[in-house]
């Protein structure tokens, strides 16, 4: 593998993050410029479905990437399987976390079958370049918990804490993964500085019908093309062996009212047949005017029919509303003709 060494460069002043690891040149022709070999290597992971994940050719030596996701969506279960596949092929790595125990990140391990995974606890930024120093291959959770010594403010820290990273990861020719936070409008959490500054950046959410499976996919790779892999999510980590791979990012992302929508049809429609409003209702939540709107809406569509009147009344599937189950089941982002009557009922209880 590469040579390490533990030295980093200088301090940038604040805001020079954009310009981390380019030096300043005049214009020069393409056919004069040599191309370093390190472009010519890459890091196999042990897993086909992992490579794909990162472009089909395993991941470039000094490479930085970001992994984002909603909290309990697996991304310490995904990073700790990759980093296992690496050893077993020969690549130093390890995870160092600021999250989470040295024991949890062991149980969890555990858990999944997973041996060779070094793990350490760290924040601070100085320490954690040292070890990148050590290995092939690093992963930090998280950016947001990662400390210093020096005193500064949160902007600066978070231009310092980029510099340091990518500089040391560009020159230990370390691969280095960050996972990041994610608020509940879906963005990054944090300033637009670290997506811009990495080489690659990731982002893990779950499918709309199965509650088990999810999609992993590229906002941006410098070195590999982009895709979007369907994994399956198991209590012994990610089925890697079954994946559905699409080139492209993630398909567009419904409306999260829409989701909602879709994921509530999907309650009421796998009720017992014959279903009571209370049971319409407890779907839901108990929201009581939820369940009614979903009903009506369902009884419009022929996908329900009422029997009888009053507190006596029940609702049963029709063949269609069989039909409509499946395809929820099994296409659920095709299913958009039956939430569009979220925008015809008007604004949701």
């Amino acid at each position: 593998m590469s040579n390490k060494n533990n030295t980093t460069e200088a301090t940038p002043a604040s805001g020079a993050v954009m310009n981390l690891s380019h030096d300043e040149t005049h214009l020069t022709k393409v056919s004069e410029i040599v191309i370093p070999d390190l472009y010519n290597r890459r890091l196999k992971t042990g897993s086909e479905t992992i490579d794909k994940i990162f472009g089909g050719e395993g991941l470039l030596p000094s490479a930085v990437f970001t992994l984002c996701a909603g909290a309990g969506l697996g991304k310490t279960t995904f990073l700790l399987q990759m980093l296992d596949s690496m050893t077993k092929v020969g690549i130093k790595t390890a995870y160092v976390s600021g999250e989470e125990s040295r024991e949890m990140l062991a149980f969890t391990c555990k858990r999944l079958g997973l041996k060779n995974v070094s793990v350490a606890i760290q924040t601070d930024v100085e320490k954690i370049c040292e070890m990148m120093g050590q290995v092939d291959c690093l992963v930090v959770d998280s950016f947001q918990c990662l400390t210093t010594t020096k005193k500064m403010n949160t902007r600066e820290k978070e231009t310092y804490f980029l510099h340091e990273l990518i500089k040391t990861a560009k020159k230990t020719e370390c691969v280095l993964g960050i996972v990041l936070h994610i608020t509940k409008g879906g963005n990054y959490r944090g300033s637009t500085l670290i997506p811009h500054a990495v080489d690659a950046n990731y982002m893990m959410r779950s499918s709309v019908g199965d509650e088990d499976v999810r999609t992993i996919y590229s906002t941006k790779n410098r070195y590999g093309k982009l895709y979007n892999v369907e994994l399956r999510l198991t209590q012994s980590g990610f089925d890697f062996d079954n994946p559905r791979i699409n080139e492209g990012t993630a398909p567009t992302q419904l409306d999260p009212r829409k989701v909602r929508w879709i994921e509530d049809l999907n309650k009421i429609l796998q009720l017992a047949d014959p279903m009571t409003q209370t049971d319409v209702t407890n779907a839901v939540d108990g929201n009581v005017q939820r369940g009614y709107l979903i009903i009506r809406q369902l009884i419009r569509e022929g996908k329900v029919m009422k029997d009888g009147r009053g507190e006596e009344a029940v609702y049963r599937l029709t063949e269609a509303g069989k039909v409509a189950l499946l395809a929820i089941q099994t296409q659920p982002e095709q299913v958009i003709g039956a939430v569009e009557a979220v925008e015809q009922i008007g604004e949701e209880a």
